[in-house]
Parts: C-alpha cells; sequence; structure tokens
C-alpha cells in the first residue's frame, strides 16, 4: 500500500496473511527489509534496473505474537454486506453500551484508521446522549452538540457524576 498520497512520505505498508505471516514473524527485521527489497525488485523490474533502492527504515510489527490480538483481523466474508458495519456499530437498545473498532467502520475496515475513526464516532453518540440526559434533567439545552463545547460539557459532567453531584451513573 502506497501511503505517498496521504503522507507526502515515501511509505510502503506491507500486509501478509496465510502461511507467510508465521515465515516472515520468524525472521530478523534485517531480514523483513531484505525480503520487501527482493519482493519490490520482482515487482517493479524495470524501475529497480534504472535506479535501485533500498529500504531506509522499517517499522515490523508482529502481531501474531501479539498477546492482544494473536494476530487476528477482521475482514469481509464472501457474502457481506456494507450495512453489517452498521450494524456492528449500534448501540444496545437501552444506550447503555456503545461499540467501536476496525470492524464497526465501513470506509475503513480492518485498520488502524477504521479503529480511531469509529471510537471518535463512539464518543460522538456517547456526548449526544450526555447531552440529551442533561437537557432532560434540567430542562435547559446544553452545549453537547456545540463542538468544542461539548467536550467540556462531558468533562464537566463527567466529575460532577464521580463526584456524586451530577446525574446518577445508572442513568447514563
Amino acid at each position: 500500500l502506497n501511503m505517498y498520497k496521504h503522507t507526502g512520505s515515501p511509505i510502503l505498508s506491507w500486509m501478509l496473511a496465510g502461511s507467510h505471516v508465521t515465515h516472515v514473524e520468524m525472521m530478523e527485521d534485517h531480514e523483513v527489509g531484505e525480503l520487501a527489497n527482493e519482493i519490490l525488485s520482482r515487482l517493479f523490474p524495470e524501475q529497480w534496473t534504472r535506479q535501485p533502492w533500498s529500504i531506509v527504515k522499517l517499522k515490523f510489527k508482529r502481531w501474531g505474537a501479539d498477546i492482544f490480538s494473536r494476530g487476528a483481523y477482521s475482514y469481509d466474508a464472501v457474502d457481506a454486506h456494507p450495512d453489517q458495519y452498521d450494524d456492528l456499530a449500534t448501540a444496545d437498545a437501552d444506550a447503555r453500551l456503545f461499540f467501536c473498532g476496525e470492524h464497526t467502520h465501513k470506509a475503513a475496515p480492518g485498520t488502524t484508521n477504521g479503529a480511531l475513526l469509529s471510537g471518535q464516532r463512539a464518543a460522538e453518540e456517547v456526548m449526544q446522549l450526555i447531552g440529551s440526559v442533561q437537557e432532560a434533567m434540567s430542562g435547559q439545552p446544553t452545549v453537547a452538540d456545540a463542538g468544542a463545547g461539548a467536550g467540556t460539557a462531558a468533562a464537566s459532567l463527567a466529575q460532577r457524576t464521580a463526584s456524586g453531584s451530577g446525574t446518577p451513573k445508572s442513568r447514563l
């Protein structure tokens, strides 16, 4: 994946799947770099012949060894429908449990960016709920929908709730 368009830097992102993952994760970082150079030279033989390049910096995450992911990530099943991401992102009926993660973002599934964006979406949903609860209890409109002011309102409500002077936690 060429990240130049997004970063302005010559960055390539390489994602592995299947049995290759186990093999590559057992390699030393410099060996992974050599393998990447070899693959790029085969993919782009004309460019390689004109001007050979080498990897300047390598960041390699061994997801299979990560105790939290064990190499897992989400992907679309053959018969998947894009609306399923919306279904996974929908809060429960009582709006007490909100869902986020790369598996809930239709435009960037299976990516860190999708995880980040879905977390922001879920936080906005919580902020809207907090504003609605505040408004219902006070009878006054709140600033929960006022952009930057929403964060201040939520922080203030969270502090009051934690100290016992705001909305009871059980109501949220």
